[in-house]
């Protein structure tokens, strides 16, 4: 009978540890109405721990972005202007990180389980995606799948339940298969049959959810990942078991590949812009690109505190695109969803996290056996998240730290007890060398530009308030009608300090043009536009408001110089025509219709 310190060690409770976290991971996802309940499964262990006066949890070289990473995550819940749904994802992004720590905790020993519980994820996956995704409505580009996917679906049985985004399945399928496939290398290298029967059943699964899925983004970042395993192998025989002459050949010839995919982008027609634009996600009438700048554009007016947790959806729609309709529920970018909704901190945390994560990989002494199946994932992870985010912003959040907790697992030592501390680890000055620099650097870049960088906190806590306010319901399908703005004067005061700190702060100057717009002052308005607009040419929202003002203006002609560009414009005038008559505006009414019949 084990005692209480060997049933701690015990690779048993390790995966009992890891089996409640991910429970209550994924039932923090699967029944938000819960709220923070799941997660006492994942605290159990912790206080079983404390019970036997052990640590709780197994230190690592990760406690202090992670720990970084979560309380951005807390202000993100506070800045929000759907507080509930904030509230519902941090548990979630709280969840992943016990997730993150049960991992990290697992013996060696284990890794081969785990791997088998990752290649039944990825099968569970593939077979809820094939059994609920409509190939009518996503419209995959290749004939094969079609051929195969409407006979697929006279065929299957009906799941009454949501089907994933194709996208967002094959992101996540791509980012386990590699697991499969170092299961399936090991079980045939030892000769185990009922295992590699098991990696085959659920690798063809897997694998074929993934074809299904038509996710260009996630086979390209999981062909890349493999080529990647391949090389790493190829510089192993050159290196002769030298582990620092294999990085070195690894990261020189890595880095000459990487130069000519880009020389050949830069020489495709079209350039690199054609290349994204052809990746999955979003409305194709919408450029990648152009979602990604205007996405850099939200996170400058939200650069401290972060837009809020699940907020991407309403400040899209609001602040750049002026409509009050649902567009986009994410800006599908891993770090520019990192970096709106919890600020430019969380975004240097999250940055840490996979820094440390490929440092630990390319430099630890143990766990070479198990590095380049995790190399693998972590690649598929960096890359994937570059052109969609399965990771933060969907299903897949409860994911979001595995990899950083297998690299833990590979190369800590086997021996080391899950109360060490590890307080003389050389990488732990390190990171804290690190965080003491940048925190010295910051002071110094704060003290240098004090006025632009105070003028930017204000207009960033100003912008919060102002979404607090006209986002509380948020789509309504209506254009604003000037009832909420006496609401607004908390925002309008710390806009105006901005501006007494820096006239020309972008997102004050733009923010204030809104108002201006819902009470009516088309004048102030216009100044305040034109100053957002000669500030940052590229921003779409105050290109559209300044051509809007200038058709309430009457001055028609730069109205229309101004809205060239945007295809909603000519839709919208129309419906401005109805919408001005019932707010007793007949002259703003003309003006609309006016300008509609000059719009494509």
């Amino acid at each position: 009978m084990l005692d209480r310190k060997s049933l701690y060690s015990s690779r048993w409770f390790a995966l009992a540890d890891l089996g409640c976290a991910a429970a209550g991971g994924v039932s923090c996802w699967l029944l938000p109405q819960l709220g923070s309940w799941p997660l006492a499964l994942a605290v159990l262990p912790w206080l079983a721990r404390l019970l036997g006066r052990r640590f709780p949890f197994r230190r690592t070289s990760l406690d202090i972005p992670v720990a970084l990473f979560l309380l951005t995550a807390l202000v993100g819940a506070w800045a929000s202007y759907d507080r509930p749904a904030a509230t519902a994802k941090l548990w979630v992004l709280l969840g992943a990180v016990f997730f993150f720590y049960a991992m990290a905790g697992q013996p060696r020993s284990n890794f081969w389980l785990v791997c088998a519980f990752l290649s039944a994820s990825a099968a569970s996956i593939s077979i809820y995606f094939l059994l609920t995704n409509d190939w009518r409505v996503t419209h995959p580009d290749l004939d094969l799948i079609n051929r195969l996917a409407f006979p697929w679906m006279a065929l299957r049985p009906k799941l009454p339940a949501p089907a994933p985004q194709p996208n967002i399945a094959g992101g996540l399928i791509a980012l386990l298969l590699p697991f499969i496939i170092a299961l399936l290398l090991d079980a045939w290298r030892k000769g185990r049959v009922w295992r590699v029967l098991y990696a085959l059943a659920t690798g063809g699964m897997a694998a074929l959810g993934l074809l299904m899925s038509s996710s260009r983004a996630a086979w390209l970042a999981l062909g890349l990942a493999l080529g990647g395993w391949l090389l790493w192998g190829l510089c192993g025989f050159l290196a002769r078991g030298d582990l620092r002459r294999r990085v070195l050949i690894f990261a020189s010839l890595a880095t000459l590949l990487l130069c000519a995919a880009v020389a050949l982008a830069l020489r495709t027609p079209g350039g690199p812009k054609a290349w994204v634009d052809r990746l999955p996600g979003p409305n194709s009438a919408v450029s990648r690109l152009e979602i990604d700048r205007n996405s850099l554009r939200l996170v400058r007016d939200f650069s401290f505190t972060g837009g809020g947790l699940h907020s991407f959806a309403g400040l899209f729609s609001r602040y750049i695109r002026g409509e009050p309709n649902f567009i986009f529920n994410y800006g599908h970018n891993l770090y520019m969803d990192v970096a709106l909704e919890q600020g430019l901190p969380g975004l240097a945390a999250f940055l840490a996290i996979l820094a440390v994560t490929t440092w630990l990989l390319f430099t630890g002494k143990r766990g070479h056996e198990l590095r380049p199946v995790i190399l693998a994932a972590l690649a598929v992870m960096v890359l994937h998240g570059l052109v969609d985010d399965p990771l933060y912003a969907s299903r897949g959040t409860p994911f979001l730290f595995l990899v950083p907790g297998l690299a833990v697992l590979a190369t800590r030592r086997a021996e080391e007890p899950a109360s060490a501390a590890s307080k003389g680890s050389w990488r732990r000055y390190v990171i804290l060398a690190g965080i003491a620099g940048a925190l010295l650097a910051a002071a110094v870049l704060a003290t240098a530009f004090r006025r632009p960088l105070l003028s930017a906190w204000y207009a960033d806590l100003g912008a919060v308030e102002m979404a607090r306010v006209e986002l509380v319901d948020f789509p309504t399908g209506q254009f604003d009608d000037g009832r909420r703005t006496a609401e607004l004067a908390p925002a309008v005061a710390l806009f105006q300090k901005s501006l007494a700190l820096d006239p020309d702060n972008v997102t004050a100057n733009y923010r204030l043009r809104l108002v201006a717009m819902m009470r009516r002052d088309f004048a102030l308005a216009q100044t305040y536009l034109e100053k957002a607009f000669t500030a940052d040419p590229g921003q779409r929202g105050a290109q559209k408001s300044l051509g809007y003002c200038y058709v309430w203006l009457g001055q028609l002609e730069r109205a229309k110089q101004t809205l060239q560009g945007i295809p909603e414009a000519g839709r919208e005038m129309e419906a401005y025509v109805s919408w001005w008559q019932v707010q007793g505006r007949p002259d703003l009414a003309t003006r609309a219709e006016e300008m509609a019949g000059q719009l494509p």
